[in-house]
């Protein structure tokens, strides 16, 4: 029995741009999926989606790029709108070409979305210029080194971003076509996205969707990407600063040095950006159990509120020097009021964010109303993909 594992490949970076709608399968997806094998519906299972984002980081791609360091959050809490509230990790490849800085960089699948945007931000655009560049080691890359978890119910995406063909004349690399051939024998779907016009890009674009059994996309060389001011950005980010406050590192000194890492991270993502720190607030609401500041756990408030830690198996040695020395009694109702302050918060949260959803559709449907703008744009071009290959949550692959 084959997973399906999906890999987007777009040229342009903007694949990471905001969506609005919950990524729900479509009625008419029931049936044969893009690779031919057969969905049929079992018992229910929680969801794991894998998404891997090659991107191509030459300096034609400035733009789509930094697009990008502002998208990734979006694109997720689409994904976590799906039924089920499935299980989102991330993966990112950036290839440029021989002589450049690099050829590929690899961050493996990782469900710490934090941790894989702190990677997204350290790629910058550079190199390049000769127009072909090493599209075919970082596709291989992708299908081969990438660490995809086996097992049914888990849909696996690649977006491979850049404006630019393939060099087919190193001899050393795998040609597309046979990672392209792996990849539908490991159950990938491979789409491809690309941005610009570039006349020599098409027809191997064409080719590669094909050969995976994905969709070919042509955005512009910006990616098209929409940009839409919301008054709901500032409070979401008052509202994301009093949850971090609320944050108590706990675990050995490597675990609370990660909490603290995370909280500062968050701290300045809204701090630059209120918008991706919007995405990434909606990112977390929507995950259920007690209410979290970040993904993952070492934070002892959301451990005690989903009950992997209570007065039985709490470890002293893994609290912070300044909680060390509470009465267990404080400690309690320390823990019992931050959960407190957390509901409230919460509650404060998802009201902002459903108004911010509401604005963001309304002002979308006003730009796609005029003169074509927005109709073509990236988001909306990989949120009707994504809602047609993505697996719902009761459906496996025969």
């Amino acid at each position: 029995m084959n997973t399906l594992k999906k890999i987007i490949i777009g040229a342009g970076t903007s694949c990471f741009a905001m969506g609005i709608s919950p990524l729900m399968a479509a009625p008419g997806d029931m049936g044969k999926s893009l690779t031919g094998d057969i969905r049929v519906v079992t018992k229910k299972q929680k969801k794991t989606v894998e998404v891997c984002f090659v991107l191509d980081t030459t300096g034609s791609m400035g733009g789509l790029i930094s697009a990008a360091k502002q998208k990734i959050w979006s694109i997720a809490s689409q994904i976590s709108q799906l039924q089920g509230s499935p299980k989102i990790r991330f993966s990112l490849v950036a290839y440029r070409d021989k002589g450049d800085a690099y050829v590929t960089q690899l961050t493996n699948l990782n469900e710490d979305l934090d941790v894989v945007h702190s990677q997204l931000m350290k790629f910058h655009a550079g190199g390049g210029g000769d127009m072909p560049e090493s599209v075919n080691q970082a596709l291989n890359e992708a299908v081969t080194k990438v660490h995809w978890t086996e097992g049914n119910h888990v849909s696996r995406i690649i977006f491979l971003v850049g404006d630019a063909p393939p060099h087919m004349d190193y001899k050393q690399d795998v040609d597309y076509t046979v990672s392209c051939n792996l990849a539908k024998e490991k159950g990938i779907t491979v789409n491809t996205v690309q941005c610009g016009n570039m006349r020599q890009t098409v027809q191997p674009w064409k080719h590669i969707a094909r050969l995976g059994g994905g969709e070919y996309i042509v955005l512009p060389q910006d990616g098209g990407s929409v940009a839409i001011s919301c008054p709901q950005d500032k409070p979401i980010a008052d509202l994301t600063l009093q949850l971090n406050l609320s944050v108590i590192p706990y675990g050995d000194l490597k675990r609370q040095e990660q909490a603290k890492w995370k909280v500062d991270h968050s701290n300045a993502i809204l701090k630059k950006n209120t918008e991706g720190n919007a995405w990434r607030a909606a990112c977390l609401s929507n995950h259920s159990g007690s209410y979290k500041a970040f993904l993952g756990d070492n934070d002892l408030v959301s451990e005690w509120g989903d009950k992997k830690v209570d007065l039985k198996n709490l470890n002293s040695d893994f609290l912070p020097a300044k909680y060390k020395k509470l009465a267990q009694g404080d400690l309690v109702k320390l823990l019992d009021d931050k959960l407190k302050q957390r509901v409230k918060i919460k509650k404060e949260m998802d009201a902002l964010i459903t108004a911010r959803e509401k604005h963001i559709a309304e002002e979308m449907a006003k730009k796609a109303s005029g003169k074509g703008v927005a109709k073509n744009a990236f988001e909306l071009s990989v949120q009707k993909l994504l809602k047609k290959q993505i697996l719902p949550s009761d459906t496996t692959i025969r």
